[in-house]
C-alpha cells in the first residue's frame, strides 16, 4: 500500500514536470513492480515464496533509494562531492550483496532445519 502511494505521487509529479522527472517515473515503475512482485509472493505462499518476497521487497527498496539519491544527491552533504553516476549505482552496489547475503544465510538455515527434521523422523523399524 505504501509503495502504491509513492508510485501514485511519482506519477503525478512526473506528469507535472515530465522533462525533468521522467527518469524518476521510470525508477518508480521499477520499484512498484518489484514491490508488487514481493507482496504477491507473500500472499500466495507457494514453495520458495520467501526468496521471491525478499528479492522483490529488497529490489524495491534499492530502487526507491536510487530515486531518492538521483533526485536529492546533489544537495546532500558528502553525496554532493560524488560523481552523478554514483547516485545511480551505489544503492545497487551496496544493496544487492546485502540481499544476497541474507538469502544465503536463510537458505543455509532452512537446509539445516530440514535435515534435522528428516533425522527426527526415524521410523520404528530403523531403530
Amino acid at each position: 500500500m505504501g509503495t502504491g502511494r509513492r508510485f501514485t505521487t511519482a506519477t503525478i509529479m512526473a506528469t507535472i514536470r515530465w522533462h525533468e522527472d521522467a527518469h524518476l517515473f521510470a525508477i518508480a515503475v521499477v520499484a512498484f513492480g518489484l514491490g508488487l512482485y514481493g507482496y504477491r509472493a507473500r500472499r500466495r505462499r507457494r514453495p520458495g515464496w520467501l526468496l521471491h518476497h525478499a528479492v522483490g521487497m529488497g529490489g524495491s527498496y534499492i530502487a526507491l533509494l536510487t530515486g531518492f539519491y538521483v533526485d536529492n544527491g546533489p544537495f546532500l552533504p558528502l553525496w554532493n562531492r560524488l560523481p552523478h553516476l554514483s547516485y545511480w549505482l551505489l544503492p545497487s552496489i551496496v544493496g544487492t550483496p546485502l540481499i544476497w547475503l541474507a538469502l544465503h544465510r536463510f537458505t543455509r538455515l532452512e537446509r539445516q532445519t530440514r535435515s534435522r527434521h528428516v533425522q527426527d523422523q526415524v521410523t520404528p523399524l530403523s531403530r
